[in-house]
């Protein structure tokens, strides 16, 4: 449990410290109003090196168990005999240089590249696929921070919403490419664990059931990216009064429900054999996937409504878990 909080962590300090990164760094007529956030990048920098050093813990535990060592015998070899001791190292390195240079936004911008690359190298992708494996997660990894970082910070960062109407002119289309990206290479990494031929077998394992969460839960985000980059500009256009930040956070909470599963699945052992699921399609299977995307639709709709934003954040989560029941049970 401990190693899934530390990499659900790690994934979000990495977005809280990207976002508050380049949202800072856009001239200000072209976002919101940020508050002060030198202590939620502080915070979030060291949270990120912490949970980075989970993995070499795990290793030091085993060399510890398994080869009989010291605790010190067993953190040195786990620091300095492999790669991701190594990569943790060089982490360190690089958060250390961003906490001296955090005033110079180009070289920070440069550095949490590197930083970002030192923990693709930590990755199963890049211990199993080498350096198309490192860069597919480096790219996969950078993406998803970028997208999803900006989205907390405008969310959560945010003192109101001026200007927000010219953050999503240069926004939305930026989160569609950075989207792409993320699922694109997703698809890559995924191909070595479950080809897509048994993606539907894998769903009796625990992998295959970690993994099909967090793809369900990609629906909602879904709704809430349709939501907060189309019909939100429509209504600014008309009410520039209104405030688009309360259904942001909304949409930040199933972001962080996404890195949970992400996390999970990460600590999942990965399947070596898939064994074909007899697929049985019944009236009551079809009316729960039915109902399940009509809530799932609901989201948008009582936006319109003007209703509260909470409801919209229960019919999204409520959908997504009313089709992964129906798939799971197919």
């Amino acid at each position: 449990m401990i190693y899934i909080l530390g990499d659900f962590l790690s994934y979000m300090f990495a977005a809280f410290w990207t976002g508050q990164l380049l949202l800072g760094a856009t001239p200000q007529e072209r976002r919101p109003s940020l508050r002060p956030s030198g202590h939620v990048a502080s915070f979030a920098l060291v949270g990120l090196v912490v949970s980075a050093g989970l993995p070499v813990v795990r290793i030091g535990r085993y060399l510890q168990d398994e080869l009989n060592l010291s605790r010190i015998d067993a953190l040195r070899t786990a620091l300095t005999g492999n790669g991701t001791g190594l990569a943790f190292l060089a982490v360190c390195l690089i958060a250390s240089l961003l906490v001296l240079f955090r005033k110079n936004v180009q070289l920070s911008i440069g550095l949490t590249q590197l930083l970002f690359l030192a923990l693709a190298a930590t990755s199963h992708a890049a211990s199993k696929q080498g350096l198309v494996g490192l860069l597919t997660q480096f790219m996969h990894f950078s993406a998803a921070s970028i997208w999803i970082g900006i989205v907390l910070a405008a969310g959560f960062l945010s003192r109101d919403a001026k200007n927000w109407q010219a953050f999503l002119r240069w926004f939305s289309p930026l989160a569609r490419f950075l989207f792409m990206l993320v699922l694109l290479s997703g698809m890559f990494l995924m191909r070595e664990t479950v080809p897509l031929g048994d993606y539907a077998n894998a769903w009796g394992m625990p992998y295959g059931q970690a993994l099909l969460l967090k793809h369900i839960l990609i629906l909602p985000l879904l709704g809430y990216a349709f939501l907060n980059g189309t019909i939100v500009r429509r209504r600014l256009a008309n009410e520039p009064a209104f405030d688009p930040r309360p259904s942001v956070r909304m949409e930040g909470v199933v972001i962080l429900l996404v890195l949970l599963a992400s996390a999970t699945l990460s600590n999942t052992e990965t399947p070596v054999a898939f064994e074909a699921l007899p697929v049985v399609l019944t009236p009551a299977l079809m009316l729960l996937s039915l109902t399940g995307l009509a809530s799932i639709g609901l989201l948008v709709l009582t936006f319109q409504k003007r209703l509260p934003d909470l409801f919209g954040l229960l019919f999204g989560l409520s959908g997504a878990g009313l089709l992964y029941l129906a798939l799971l049970t197919l």
